[in-house]
């Protein structure tokens, strides 16, 4: 969920780029599409992220456009973050035009992560709770993180709230210590 101050700074400038939300939103998923690409196709990846293909690049990216059929927006702006060595930040550059899409539609992105898959209920109720916290409408993003033991963590901005019982057996530790 943390995201770097690069990827946030490219967020912002795609999202004034698109105009609007909704363009935005297809200009992100369109570079979801490419990522998802990329990271099926080894030999793709290959010519992104290894420096001996620097000058192949943007010719690979061209082509594949052009096949797949995307925006010249998502080509520009592709191909702007080869020039700049930052298409390894594409990811993050993603979920930060989400992130500022849900923002301007009044939405907060929560990450909610747990030992296991929860059943769907229960994530219902996690938002329906953070729901009346922030009084925002909330999306949740799920998260398996398997050290956790039991419990839940979830994240909302920069606000943690740890029920999880690897916390509470520190916090145990701590007070009997």
């Amino acid at each position: 969920m943390k995201r770097s101050a690069v990827s946030k700074r490219y967020a912002r400038a795609f999202f004034e780029l698109a105009g609007s939300a909704p363009e935005a939103s297809k200009l992100a998923d369109t570079l979801a599409d490419f990522d998802a690409a990329v990271e099926i196709s080894e030999e793709l990846k290959q010519v992104l992220k290894n420096p001996a293909f620097r000058s192949e690049r943007i010719p690979v990216v061209r082509l594949l456009a052009k096949e797949i059929g995307f925006s010249d927006l998502a080509l520009k702006s592709i191909i702007y973050l080869i020039e700049r060595d930052r298409i390894v930040n594409l990811s993050d550059i993603i979920e930060s035009v989400r992130t500022i899409i849900e923002a301007k539609s009044g939405k907060l992105r929560a990450e909610v992560i747990s030992a296991e898959e929860l059943p769907e209920d229960r994530y219902q109720r996690i938002k329906a709770a953070l729901e009346r916290i922030t009084g925002q409408m909330i999306v949740i993003n799920k998260s398996i993180d398997s050290d956790l033991i039991g419990g839940v963590v979830t994240r909302v901005g920069s606000v943690i709230y740890d029920g999880s019982i690897r916390s509470q057996l520190r916090h145990f530790n701590t007070s009997i210590g």
